[in-house]
């Protein structure tokens, strides 16, 4: 159960995505979980542009329909790239819960979970 101010934080997040254009379409969700592994892609591996943060979380699909819906990723030249690696690298650390807003996204030949927003719980 969200908390009073978790719940203006959500309402909140959901307004400015949809007044910046960025609102969830149909393949849209929002997933909540502990950060269990974080994944980040170099140069030598395609970065940027080849999903190069990563996100796993603990026993959660991050959205269903992908080529691998085991995680998310945000771009390194997507905007807010350092805030939302800050927001996951905190969850980790602290063992906090992470909500995330993902959407399918096409990369290369497959299509994959892009992170659209993240916050803390707790």
């Amino acid at each position: 159960m969200l908390t009073f101010r978790a719940a203006r934080l959500r309402r909140s997040i959901a307004a400015a995505l949809m007044a910046f254009g960025l609102a969830a379409t149909s393949s849209a969700a929002e997933i909540a979980g502990t950060v269990s592994r974080i994944m980040v892609v170099t140069a030598n591996a395609g970065a940027p542009g080849n999903a190069d943060l990563r996100v796993y979380l603990s026993g959660v699909t991050a959205c269903s329909g992908a080529t691998d819906p085991n995680w998310a990723f945000l771009n390194l030249t997507d905007p807010n790239y350092k805030g939302v690696l800050a927001t996951v690298l905190t969850a980790q650390t602290t063992g906090k819960t992470l909500m995330m807003g993902t959407q399918l996204a096409a990369v290369g030949s497959g299509s994959y979970c892009q992170i659209l927003y993240v916050y803390l719980i707790g």
